[in-house]
């Protein structure tokens, strides 16, 4: 319960620190917004809906179930990334559960990874790495839609 309550101070210290630094309406941060995929052992693909970074994010397969993004070095303390809506976090990354019908088949997140990149994880129900066309299917995709603030 404590770490919560800091968690929420820490959150209303960041916003206000991002409208008072110009963030907080308009078009006052950078955006990108992809649609991935994986086939097999692939690297990602990215089906990219908005990208206003000023550079392309190229994506990676750096072992079984991880996947790493280059191009663009993100500021985490300046970057909102996806939170889960049903999910739960873990050692500070939000697992993200992926469901077939009503049943949880698995996870995934997306964390930083060093020197300022993305990494997005999948994992099987037990926490444990898999391919991500093993968990989503081919054609399967993750949802990324972030904002880097001023």
């Amino acid at each position: 319960m404590g770490s919560r309550i800091v968690e929420e101070e820490v959150i209303r210290t960041w916003i206000a620190d991002a409208v008072a630094n110009g963030g907080g309406g308009g078009s006052s941060y950078l955006v990108y917004t992809a649609l991935p995929t994986q086939t097999g052992t692939d690297a990602p693909i990215a089906n990219v809906l908005e990208n206003t970074l000023g550079s392309a994010l190229t994506w990676s397969r750096v072992i079984l179930g991880r996947y790493r993004s280059t191009g663009y070095l993100f500021d985490a303390a300046r970057t909102i990334l996806p939170a889960p809506f049903n999910g739960f976090l873990d050692l500070g990354n939000a697992l993200i559960p992926v469901y077939d019908g009503g049943t949880i088949t698995g996870y995934y997140s997306i964390s930083f990874s060093g020197g300022g990149n993305l990494q997005i994880d999948t994992l099987d129900p037990s926490f444990t790495l898999i391919e991500w066309s093993a968990l989503l299917g081919d054609a399967g995709y993750i949802p990324i839609d972030i904002k880097v603030y001023p």
